[in-house]
């Protein structure tokens, strides 16, 4: 068998193969490096959308992939790619500007703009997906499975680049005193030996309650043991608790941002006076809060 037979028979193999995981083939990068002959031509075709956009043409967006390496970051591989960080970022389902990228597969646009997501994973990919109506979307891509709208050379607003800047967790109150930690303990209420899931700040009734970190209202509610509560929804699978409220100010399904008020203290259900439950869960398994925000609060 000669050699342009064997070409042919690989070339028929491998797209069958695709065509089978129904998984489009991207162009491989192996550095970000004009020496790399792929990072070249990728280059060149983001300067020609720019160029096309400048000149108000059709834009021909494809995708590369990029196996990200132990010093790269967001901002260093934007900066290399001449991309919008946030056009990585969304097309990569990335949270925040910190995420890390190490040892991912990225998905590298050939045209700015931002990747609305069909079914929303991150905070910020809900918070867009409101801020863009069909009307305003360009092109359908699929990228890694996932469906997006494309909105071609557009940035995020200044509310959205902070929201997705700050990844950092703070305390849910301004002032207060740890009164109860995470872990067993004997409940206030029953007298029992009981997991405490969180832990108990004590605080003015009225006292402000804050988003511990940027999220997506997940949860709003009243029940028997926490009372008025609320529940955000964080990156990695994580959310935060706020349980026994007064009043609840947040709205399901709308964007929290760290720092920005979403209740306050009281002493609704299952309690023994004005506090705060707070709680961290991961997977939905609880996990102690105390060593993330201790910094800002007294310990009784």
């Amino acid at each position: 068998m000669n050699k342009k037979v064997l070409r042919c028979a690989a070339v028929l193999f491998f797209s069958a193969v695709r065509f089978a995981a129904q998984e489009p083939f991207y162009p491989h990068i192996q550095t970000l490096n004009s020496s790399d002959p792929l990072f070249k031509q990728y280059s060149q075709e983001v300067q020609e959308n720019y160029r096309m956009i400048v000149q108000g043409e059709a834009l021909q967006t494809s995708f590369y992939t990029y196996a990200a390496q132990k010093d790269d970051d967001l901002l260093s591989i934007a900066a290399r790619c001449n991309i919008p960080y946030e056009t990585i970022a969304l097309v990569n389902n990335l949270a925040f500007m910190d995420s890390s990228v190490e040892d991912k597969t990225l998905y590298l646009s050939t045209c700015p703009g931002l990747f609305i997501a069909e079914k929303p994973i991150t905070p910020l990919e809900f918070i867009l997906k409101t801020r863009y109506p069909e009307s305003k979307r360009y092109g359908t891509y699929t990228v890694n499975g996932s469906s997006y709208f494309f909105v071609p050379d557009e940035r995020l607003n200044p509310t959205e680049r902070f929201f997705f800047a700050d990844s950092s967790m703070t305390s849910p109150l301004a002032k207060g005193v740890i009164s109860s930690s995470f872990g067993t303990r004997i409940s206030p209420i029953t007298g029992r030996k009981t997991f405490h899931g969180g832990i108990d700040i004590a605080a003015a009734p009225g006292s402000p309650v804050f988003a511990c970190k940027s999220g997506i209202v997940a949860f709003t509610g009243k029940d028997e043991r926490y009372g008025n509560y609320v529940i955000l929804q964080h990156e990695n699978n994580t959310q935060s608790l706020y349980a026994h409220l007064q009043t609840v100010l947040a709205v399901k399904g709308q964007p929290a941002v760290k720092g920005r008020q979403i209740g306050t203290v009281g002493s609704s259900g299952m309690s023994t006076g004005p506090h705060l439950h707070f709680e961290i869960r991961v997977g939905g398994r609880a996990q102690d809060p105390s060593s993330l925000i201790r910094k800002f609060l007294q310990e009784y």
